[in-house]
């Protein structure tokens, strides 16, 4: 599972074994969380890996979520938007000012293993990156959603094992 903080602190979000979100509002204290399934696009006809999927091709997400990115407060999309990696190597960003129900913004699909690590990167430009277990790249990926795949791969040493290895960019 995976939790996190937005960074105006106003919101908790925690992902679990069943491939839902949670949310609490921190400004209501005592206040239910709420539950959300991740919506992702499916897997059901064959694709290259790095494709980006249309809205067409969504349906409810499969798997741990296993990591969150926060967008920094001062991104170009807004603090409110986040990374949610699974187990099964699929990245959604999302938002939480709309239905999270509702398909992610832009799925990223091109890991190998499933995703141990994601973030937007920290001057809040355009850009996310990610890492999985048992995959040697962390992959950097333009959140606009004008490419198709990856942008670029950077190459790391330790990553043939099921170890999570962190990064910052």
């Amino acid at each position: 599972t995976a939790v996190g903080f937005a960074p105006d602190g106003a919101v908790f979000v925690a992902g679990d074994a069943t491939g839902r979100i949670r949310v609490v509002d921190l400004s209501k204290p005592g206040g239910e969380a709420v539950r959300h399934a991740l919506e992702a696009p499916t897997r059901a006809r064959k694709r290259r890996r790095g494709d980006i999927l249309d809205d067409s091709e969504r349906t409810v997400a499969r798997g741990i979520v296993s990591c969150l990115g926060f967008a920094p407060p001062h991104a170009w999309c807004t603090s409110r938007s986040f990374l949610a990696g699974t187990m099964t190597g699929t990245c959604g960003v999302y938002d939480l000012r709309v239905d999270l129900q509702s398909a992610p913004s832009l799925r990223l699909d091109g890991h190998h293993g499933g995703i141990t690590s994601a973030c937007f990167g920290a001057d809040g430009d355009h850009f996310a990156y990610t890492s999985a277990r048992r995959d040697n790249r962390i992959l950097c990926w333009d959140v606009r959603g004008t490419t198709q795949g990856a942008l670029f791969s950077m190459e790391r040493d330790g990553a043939h094992s099921n170890v999570r290895l962190g990064f910052q960019v």
